[in-house]
């Protein structure tokens, strides 16, 4: 009874196995060998960015071509958004402003390389919900938010230009990304805003001439803020109930202006205390030597 049950496992086994065989050479057969990457160009092969972004496959790229395009894009999946040429040849107005030039939506592994966003009035690029998102070598210019990024992890931004928005580069909810050799200047309030964003990395970026804070913090730890240029804000630094942050490294520099009133004040005091001796001297000093004369004249 033993050996029997033994025997018909054993052949059970057998079978199962050679089922199994059998499915995979149909299944293997039967498929389509897996496809390369490939790149769609725009406006060579698709009209608009977003039907080549639709029609793209996960790992595929889509080359957008030199101009301007009006247009606001959403990319759900992870693939390439890259402009062909030089850095700001390709432009890509918001056709509703109400909407971000570009969204990156509950998506993993997407990149967005060498393009300009621009007159949003959201955010020249947005990202929600994503994971390991690169964005580099671009500029998002005129919008309300240059680079927002909300609920998000594992973000790669580098290289970037986000000039006269109101905010420059703006995290909300969003931890371990690292914000490397980026250009938040000139914004009209603040350069670089973390809000309940912790582990982060700022590094080597430039945040000047905002008119308000070059870097902000909001109950926001643990984050990593170094060598970064901080000239000619309202203010360089604030930083509001946050803790155990790194801050090392980083260059600061009062806006000018908050330090000339100051300057041309007693400068102007200096000014006049000399002119003042001179003029005294210029009046006094030959009545003090006609006296004299004329002592002598009596005396002799």
């Amino acid at each position: 009874m033993e050996a029997g049950l033994n025997g018909v496992y054993m052949v059970i086994t057998a079978g199962q196995k050679t089922l199994f065989l059998l499915f995979m050479c149909m299944a293997v057969l039967l498929s389509p060998l897996a496809a390369p990457a490939a790149e769609l160009t725009v406006p060579d092969r698709y009209e608009t960015v977003q039907k080549a972004v639709e029609s793209a496959r996960p790992g595929d790229t889509v080359v957008v071509r030199a101009g301007l395009y009006r247009e606001n894009i959403v990319i759900a999946k992870p693939l390439t958004l890259k402009g062909a040429g030089i850095s700001g040849e390709v432009v890509i107005e918001a056709a509703r402003s109400s909407e971000p030039v570009i969204t990156v939506r509950s998506a993993v592994g997407a990149t967005v390389h060498g393009v300009s966003a621009i007159e949003s009035d959201v955010a020249g690029i947005y990202i929600y919900d994503s994971r390991e998102t690169k964005i580099l070598e671009s500029a998002f210019n005129g919008n309300r938010y240059g680079i927002h990024i909300e609920k998000s992890e594992g973000s790669f931004v580098e290289g970037n230009r986000t000039e006269d928005n109101e905010y420059g580069i703006y995290l909300t909810g969003s931890n371990d990304n690292v914000i490397k050799g980026n250009r938040a200047d000139k914004n009209r309030d603040k350069g670089i805003i973390l809000v309940d964003s912790s582990r982060n990395t700022l590094t080597e970026n430039s945040a000047t001439g905002n008119y308000w804070d070059g870097v902000n913090l909001f109950n926001s730890h643990g984050n990593s803020i170094t060598d970064n240029k901080l000239w000619k804000n309202t203010f360089a630094m604030v930083i509001i109930s946050s803790e155990e942050n790194e801050l090392s490294g980083n260059s600061k520099m009062r806006r000018l202006y908050l330090i000339l009133p100051v300057f041309l004040v007693y400068l102007g005091i200096v000014i006049y205390l000399v002119e003042r001796k001179l003029f005294y001297m210029f009046l006094s000093g030959p009545k003090h030597k006609k006296s004299k004369q004329m002592g002598s004249f009596g005396g002799g």
